[in-house]
């Protein structure tokens, strides 16, 4: 696979060095919490990626085209039916999950305007969306929206809504209001 076999040449930001480091290990240092870190890792991967777009273009065109067939041969109506069903779970389901976070979509923005305060930034580059947020997460309050996630949970399916609630109950889930 090319991402895995490419090195990506990583510039420090503190030392200036370079060294190459293949995907997963540069996306982990997209992680880092430091911020001229997490940019270099990012732009490493963009720029990179950006010189190989027509290899990868190719290659996930032709891995798309088969995919599609081998659902086909299948019988299933698409890729996504078909990986739905190899794990387990209806499509029917993941799109009313998907339909669920659209419709809670505020949730998730008031998450990310919290990760914005504790990085302590106007606004969140791309390099900082996958970065954890070590702040006191007591400080983001769920409210009313922890009984509509339970509620969503327990539309998608009883089991995963309980474990959800079990995992609040021992306290695995740290809130203002928990």
């Amino acid at each position: 696979h090319i991402l895995s076999t490419t090195r990506y040449p990583f510039r420090s930001p503190t030392t200036g060095e370079i060294t190459k480091y293949n995907w997963k290990e540069l996306y982990l240092k997209r992680e880092s919490e430091n911020e001229a870190e997490r940019k270099a890792a990012h732009e490493a991967l963009i720029a990179t990626n950006k010189k190989n777009r027509d290899t990868l273009f190719v290659i996930y065109k032709n891995l798309v085209k088969s995919h599609q067939q081998q659902a086909k041969n299948e019988g299933h109506s698409s890729y996504f039916e078909r990986q739905c069903f190899e794990i387990g779970v209806s499509d029917k389901d993941v799109e009313r999950v998907l339909g669920v976070t659209v419709d809670n979509s505020a949730i998730i923005r008031r998450f990310f305007r919290y990760k914005t305060e504790v990085l302590s930034k106007e606004k969140l580059d791309n390099y900082d969306l996958v970065v954890s947020v070590n702040g006191d997460m007591h400080d983001l309050e769920l409210g009313s929206n922890l009984e509509t996630v339970l509620n969503s949970f327990a539309e998608f399916s009883p089991q995963f809504a309980l474990e959800a609630k079990r995992v609040i109950t021992e306290g695995h889930l740290r809130t203002k209001d928990l």
